[in-house]
């Protein structure tokens, strides 16, 4: 199997300000795709797609939280339906925290 990790929210601790205004994300998400090598090449294909689809540069990474409600909806659904489609090669997993419980 592989496994490819990402997060989602900042790594700050700075709760007195408001978050994107001198504040950290109250929120800390690590999200995992688990695979099986011979269906690597899938998810790659499915990330293609949708820079193409959306005329974006392929020199810039995107963000979830820079696209529209529009491209978030047409990549879920897409992503499910990769899932429902190879349910015994493929996996997605992840957690969220909120990180002020820590304080």
């Amino acid at each position: 199997m592989l496994i490819s990790l990402d997060e989602s929210g900042d790594l700050g601790w700075k709760f007195d300000a408001p978050y994107r205004r001198g504040g950290s994300s109250r929120y800390l998400t690590i999200a995992s795709l688990v695979i099986t090598p011979n269906k690597k090449h899938l998810p790659k294909r499915l990330i293609k797609k949708l820079y193409t689809k959306f005329s974006w540069p392929t020199t810039i990474e995107k963000k979830w939280s820079d696209l529209s409600e529009n491209q978030r909806v047409w990549f879920a659904e897409q992503a499910n339906a990769l899932y429902s489609n190879h349910s015994k090669e493929i996996r997605y997993l992840s957690i969220t925290v909120k990180k002020m419980v820590f304080f």
